[in-house]
């Protein structure tokens, strides 16, 4: 049976925490594993590295989205000859990055999504 500490050794393998930060991140790496055990297909392995992927790409997905919300950072500016970068992770390759993981982990997951047809 997964856990949310193989979830959280595989976003260890993704980004460069420190030890708070990975403490804040264990909840989020249980909900993530949670819901896709939600919707795994009956005969799916949840220890399938692609399902505890993308439990990883989840959670670190919502801890940033929820860093960014507490402390909002500005990750560039350009002020003449000036340039200032954060040390914020970027979202967007963030967001890729789990996309692709659920994309990966499909063929094991129940499609929750729903299909309209011709309407006569």
């Amino acid at each position: 049976m997964a856990n949310a500490q193989q979830v959280l050794a595989i976003l260890k393998q993704h980004v460069n925490l420190t030890q708070e930060q990975y403490a804040d991140v264990l909840p989020l790496c249980l909900t993530a594993l949670e819901e896709l055990r939600g919707r795994l297909r009956p005969k799916a392995n949840e220890g399938d590295v692609r399902v505890l992927n993308a439990a990883a790409a989840m959670a670190l997905c919502r801890w940033q989205l929820r860093e960014s919300i507490r402390e909002p950072e500005m990750t560039f500016m350009k002020a003449g000859d000036i340039t200032v970068r954060g040390q914020g992770l970027p979202f967007a390759q963030i967001k890729t990055l789990r996309e692709e993981a659920l994309l990966a982990a499909a063929p094991l997951l129940e499609d929750s999504g729903f299909f309209f047809r011709s309407v006569l």
